[in-house]
């Protein structure tokens, strides 16, 4: 999912705000999780695995770092280097237009 580049209405503009926000919240818990476990950081180690392996230890990376979050483990602050405007980009010419009519029925939820 993207954002609108250009929105031309409110429910547009409500679904980039709702967009912006939740991008937010995921890239700072993926900064937490490469923060304290750097086999997934990318200047820590990379993952040389399958892709399914790969998901089953990113997996296993994010039910640690829950625990963690129980049990009140601290993150050193120090160590995070969460940048929520990198890497953003926006659809090109030959976007895929099933994820276009998906993001289009999000925006439509947003209409007030």
């Amino acid at each position: 999912m993207t954002p609108k580049a250009n929105p031309s209405s409110q429910a547009e503009e409500n679904y980039n705000s709702a967009h912006s926000k939740t991008r937010v919240v995921v890239e700072r818990a993926l900064c937490v999780c490469k923060s304290r476990f750097r086999c997934i950081h990318k200047s820590g180690g990379m993952l040389l695995f399958t892709p399914a392996k790969s998901v089953q230890i990113i997996t296993a990376v994010f039910k640690l770092q829950n625990l963690c979050m129980d049990i009140k483990l601290p993150v050193d602050e120090m160590e995070l280097n969460f940048h929520p405007d990198e890497g953003v980009t926006q659809p090109g010419a030959n976007a895929d237009t099933a994820g276009q009519t998906l993001r289009q029925r999000f925006i439509q939820r947003f209409a007030i």
